[in-house]
């Protein structure tokens, strides 16, 4: 597998203070301060009380849960105990991470701040979060998507997040059998976590199954970590962006963990039954026979010393002396010495005879030996997925799945109510005659969860109806990404943009607040103000360019979504490069959705979102004159109006089926603004028909591009800009 790390080589992991020593007081004061910044800047929540102090009730909290104090960050709400009224509102931040590197600590504070900003999980189903595995699973997802947040939405915080990722891989590298004898569907789930950030050197520690599987998830694991909401959405929105991951985990990840999931419940069943004692009960002749070749076997593997240790943690929670010792659980790759002496196998010879022996072992024994030994296999699991999960859960807020352990504890307090109501139901009862049972009609676990899912989905669109370029945005993210990459050096082929400090923004460069609010603390009576980050663009070169949009009836169905969508990904990119900028459709007359001075933002992106309706005849307060297209007319206006830019650099794409259909207008009329363009403006004229049967258009325009897939148009539109640059006369014959 092709890692996914793509971060500097610059990016390094320092141990904290240097040589064992302590930072001084005023250098922990100096890291909270920031560190409260942080927090409250990257949760959008500024007024959070942030605090290393922990109340006895704290304390008692965290210990019952088997937290140290010490080392947790957790969010909790003091209220009046009579009233209930909120008094505060504190984040607690650990002493500990005062003996971390600096960017450690801002990259963790960062992260568990992004989580209480984007992770919601109120809407899950209760019995999916019972099930071996999934917990692991959102919850790893959840990881990536709060770390992209960080790296989306803050100037320079993404290499904070990176180093602190970096600072949990050291386990790869120092306890590397507790890695690779980890179940592989916690493998999976850490690789889904520092995908990212993890080595070759790193992912070889993991079993090549492993491996093999998130090669074939890692995109739907970004398109996932993708899926967040903008800033400024209010929480209905953040709810509806966190059911979206949810809904993708659940349909595109799960169903890969789940089988990884059963093979370590097999795996664990067969390697606890090794330990059974055939003296506590009856067992057959065979079962017995098939346990002595086992013992015979591990009697090898020790004298060879090739006993494979379960990982320490997992030695104290399983409570009992049967996996004290797994054979078969260490990573074949440690020792291929040949065997010597009785065994005359190799150790992955000897451990492939050993699985199949205890899969001979466990088939052998009586079903319900089988399924005493799947249950303990399962609780097992379970328990190491409480300890994997613990770490990753959102310590900032209360939006947290329940660990098994908890929804045990949980389930024995229903039942225990359900009792007392039950007999309290017996007594008013008493003397009447009892009541008919209700029928109830069962449901397969499968049909029940395809409507539970139904019912998110549907949910979640009725939380996003009317933001349809969201939507249409998320779907082609990776497009945007690959085109900006192509045009970039096209459009400013000398030399990058540079981030520039400035008053107003929409990104946060949290190193500037933090001058800010030093300056303030030291008495400064004009501290510098500039916080926000700007991409400045060289000015090497001036562009202006117009998007024309056909919105006639003949542009329904997939030639208008394929053409919206594209909408979306060249505006973005052009917003996100500088570069000037209007939309307008046109059907007896232009529609205006962007002109070259208003600002990208959500309202004008909303009403970009009505040239869908408009081919329908049915945008409220639209145009809404489909059954016609004035394309001559339309063109000579928008060339018009693009004359009175300034910039040099002049270009005009239409989007069109090339049918031109007008009310006062037809081929003529088109060929007449098209040859007037050409002889007397500067303009650079290029059409692409998106969608099928949109060759008409090459009988009109000097170039044109026909018949192409939105999935085509990132590689095919930089190839045309770029030609317009470099060769502008074939856009002006």
């Amino acid at each position: 597998m092709a890692n996914e790390n793509d971060l500097n080589t610059d990016v390094v992991v320092d141990s904290g203070p240097s040589g064992g020593e302590r930072r001084s007081p005023l250098e922990v004061n100096q890291l909270f301060d920031r560190l409260r910044s942080i927090i409250r800047i990257v949760s959008g929540d500024r007024t959070l009380d942030v605090t290393t102090a922990l109340t006895p009730k704290d304390a008692a909290m965290l210990v019952a849960k088997g937290i140290k104090p010490e080392d947790a960050w957790f969010y909790i709400e003091d209220r009046d105990s009579t009233t209930g009224v909120l008094i505060s509102r504190r984040v607690h931040v650990p002493e500990s991470i005062i003996e971390t590197s600096m960017d450690v600590a801002r990259g963790k504070a960062a992260h568990e701040a992004a989580h209480r900003a984007i992770t919601r999980t109120s809407f899950i189903p209760k019995h999916m979060s019972k099930e071996l595995g999934f917990n692991a699973t959102l919850m790893s997802a959840e990881e990536r998507a709060t770390d992209y947040t960080v790296r989306k939405r803050f100037g320079g915080a993404g290499r904070w997040v990176d180093v602190a990722r970096l600072d949990n891989l050291r386990v790869y590298d120092e306890s590397p059998e507790q890695v690779s004898s980890a179940p592989r569907f916690l493998q999976l789930n850490d690789l889904i976590v520092h995908g990212r950030q993890i080595s070759d050197a790193q992912l070889s520690r993991l079993d090549p199954e492993v491996v093999a599987i998130y090669d074939t998830i890692r995109e739907d694991v970004r398109e996932i970590e993708e899926t967040i909401p903008s800033p400024e959405s209010n929480d209905d929105k953040v709810v509806a962006s966190a059911a979206l991951r949810y809904s993708k985990v659940y349909q595109k990840i799960w169903p890969k963990i789940k089988a990884l999931v059963e093979k370590d419940i097999k795996d664990k069943s067969q390697t606890i039954a090794r330990d059974i004692d055939t003296s506590q009960g009856e067992f057959s002749d065979e079962v017995k026979a098939t346990l002595a070749d086992i013992k015979d076997l591990l009697e090898i593997q020790r004298s060879e010393g090739q006993v494979g240790q379960s990982g320490p943690q997992e030695q104290q929670d399983s409570g009992t002396s049967q996996t004290q010792e797994e054979p078969g659980s260490q990573n074949p790759n440690d020792n291929n010495q040949t065997q010597e002496g009785s065994s005359e196998l190799t150790e992955q010879e000897l451990k492939d005879k050993l699985d199949q022996l205890s899969e001979k072992l466990f088939n052998e024994l009586p079903e319900e030996v089988r399924e005493q030994l799947v249950e303990q296999a399962k609780e097992l699991l379970e328990k190491l997925e409480d300890q994997f999960t613990q770490p990753l859960k959102s310590e900032l807020s209360h939006d947290n799945l329940p660990s098994h352990e908890e929804a045990r504890q949980q389930q024995g307090i229903d039942e225990s109510q359900s009792s007392e109501d039950q007999s309290s139901g017996d007594q008013n009862r008493a003397g009447k005659q009892p009541e008919k049972p209700v029928k109830v009609k069962p449901k397969t676990e499968g049909s029940g969860l395809d409507e539970r899912m139904k019912a998110v989905e549907k949910a979640v669109e009725s939380l996003m109806e009317g933001d349809v370029y969201e939507r249409k945005y998320r779907e082609v993210s990776p497009m945007i990404e690959d085109l900006w990459h192509k045009l970039e050096p096209i459009f400013f082929p000398r030399k990058k943009g540079t981030p520039v400090l400035k008053n107003s923004g929409n990104q946060i460069n949290l190193d500037a607040v933090f001058k800010m609010e030093a300056s303030k603390g030291g008495g400064s009576e004009n501290p510098d103000t500039k916080i926000f980050e700007v991409i400045q663009n060289p000015k090497t070169k001036d562009y202006a360019l117009t998007i024309l949009v056909d919105l006639s009836g003949s542009m329904r169905g997939e030639k208008i979504t394929e053409s919206f969508k594209a909408v979306i990904i060249v505006s973005e990119v052009l917003n996100r490069l500088g570069i000037k900028f209007e939309i307008l459709g046109f059907q007896d007359q232009l529609i205006s959705f962007k002109e070259f001075t208003d600002r990208l933002d959500d309202s004008i992106r909303k009403k970009i979102s009505g040239m869908r309706l408009e081919v329908e005849s049915n945008n409220p307060g639209g145009h809404n004159r489909a059954s016609y297209n004035d394309d001559g007319p339309c063109l000579d206006e928008a060339s018009e109006r693009l004359s009175k830019e300034s910039e040099k650099e002049k270009i005009i794409l239409v989007l069109s089926d090339g049918m031109p259909n007008g009310t006062h207008s037809g081929e003529k009329e088109l060929r007449d603004a098209i040859t007037k363009i050409l002889t007397t403006t500067d303009h650079k004229l290029l059409a692409v028909g998106l969608g099928p049967e949109t060759n008409g258009l090459e009988a009109y325009y000097p170039v044109a591009t026909t018949g192409i897939s939105s999935h085509d148009l990132p590689g095919i539109l930089s190839s045309i800009i770029e030609d317009v640059l470099t060769n502008p006369q074939k856009y002006r014959r």
